[in-house]
């Protein structure tokens, strides 16, 4: 499922939180093929049957989580900001963001 929709939004590169997994290059794909024929492909076929087999087990997958602060900036306009000073997004009302990542600078 989400390996599907990264390679659908552009990602050229793969690779899931297994101990083992050296994830899969697709840039030469992404850059020659249209997505659809990306995910059609043998190479990405290939590499979602050993994810499936891989299952998580204990002890033997990453959980993390890279979340930054800050990272959707508070402000007073939308040329420069992601949401305004009550966290609602400039592009889409009565939509906001509630989390860390809206703090107006990270400290």
């Amino acid at each position: 499922g989400i390996l599907k929709i990264l390679v659908s939004s552009g990602a050229d590169y793969l690779t899931t939180g297994h101990n083992n997994d050296f994830g899969i290059d697709l840039e030469c794909e992404q850059a020659t093929s249209c997505t659809a024929d990306v995910l059609k492909s043998k190479k990405m076929g290939t590499y979602l049957d050993e994810v499936q087999k891989r299952g998580i087990e204990k002890h033997r997958t990453s959980v993390f989580s890279a979340h930054q602060m800050g990272s959707c900036r508070m402000g007073i306009s939308d040329q420069d900001s992601v949401v305004n000073k009550n966290g609602e997004i400039w592009e889409c009302a009565d939509c906001y963001i509630m989390d860390a990542s809206v703090f107006p600078t990270a400290s």
